[in-house]
């Protein structure tokens, strides 16, 4: 999905707004087979249930290094490759 702002006119301008959310619609129908995940170096503040992100392994290690995490449970999990060789994983992947 890919959406860049145009410019703001310098006065109100209805058609400009309507044109602008038109394109934000359309970019969100459109979506992507893609989606693109930077790596944090630092610990978000305030973690969701589900929230996923990407440790830098320095900067910030949720426990296992550099990797793909998803917070659940109170604690970031690493989910790369669906599950990381070890029944623990394999069972967090799985739900159970």
């Amino acid at each position: 999905m890919q959406y860049y702002p145009g410019v703001a006119p310098s006065a109100v301008d209805l058609n400009w707004l309507q044109n602008e959310l038109r394109r934000i619609s359309e970019a969100l129908e459109r979506g992507g087979d893609s989606v693109r995940l930077i790596a944090t170096t630092v610990a978000p503040g305030k973690p969701t249930e589900g929230e996923i992100r990407v440790a830098d392994g320095t900067n910030w290690d949720p426990g296992r290094g550099h990797g793909t995490y998803i917070y659940r449970n109170g604690k970031w999990n690493l989910i790369e490759a669906g599950f990381n060789n070890d029944i623990r994983s394999l069972e967090f992947f799985l739900g159970e």
